[in-house]
């Protein structure tokens, strides 16, 4: 059976984001007090970023590459949390984007630099931004006015699956591993599906 080909999800992903911090853009544009939507385009923008890396990667392995390939993704997560919460006229909850980033920051640069150990970077990666894309889940979907939940509730459902499927990943990694560069599960391949159809739920 032909091994699922996780750059071409990659591709899929990137187009589909950048279509996504387009259309937020745009919205941003005609919109006053819109903060969080800008947040949400920044946050597509770091996505984008770092899958557009990725050839870097491939061309000329090294740190610099993983670094690249990695950072904005989470990086992008906690714009994208905390877009969403203005958007929704929440408070911003600095203390966690402080939190969560040093937790995640040393533990990942630890198998980067002192332990460069590709499946405990996946592990580490995956956890953090599963964890990400719950809390992405939590602030789309909680407390919504019943007029709103069909479209609120269906893109908080695909950063759910997408945070579940991600937490998933860092388990079989973690118990499972070693993983392989650039070969994609069909639950990752499911995951990867839903950020894509929550990104352009976001959008739309």
């Amino acid at each position: 059976m032909r091994k699922l080909d996780i750059f071409t999800l990659i591709v899929v992903s990137g187009a589909n984001l950048t279509l996504a911090g387009v259309a937020l853009l745009l919205v941003a544009a005609l919109k006053t007090g819109s903060r969080g939507i800008l947040r949400c385009v920044v946050a597509c923008g770091l996505f984008v970023s770092a899958f557009a890396f990725l050839p870097l990667r491939l061309a000329t392995p090294g740190k610099l590459g993983i670094l690249l390939t990695n950072i904005p993704l989470f990086a992008g997560g906690l714009f994208l949390i905390d877009g969403i919460r203005a958007f929704r006229e929440r408070p911003r909850q600095r203390w966690l984007y402080l939190a969560l980033s040093a937790a995640y920051l040393p533990a990942f640069s630890w198998f980067v630099f002192v332990r460069d150990d590709f499946t405990a970077r996946v592990a580490v990666h995956s956890i953090f931004m599963g964890a990400v894309a719950l809390l992405a889940a939590w602030a789309m979907g909680s407390e919504v006015p019943a007029r709103d939940r069909g479209v609120y509730w269906s893109t908080a459902a695909g950063f759910g699956l997408y945070g579940l499927t991600t937490l998933a990943r860092g388990y079989v990694a973690v118990f499972h591993g070693p993983l392989v560069f650039l070969r994609a599960t069909p639950v990752e391949m499911a995951g990867v599906v839903a950020l894509n159809v929550s990104a352009l739920g976001c959008a739309f």
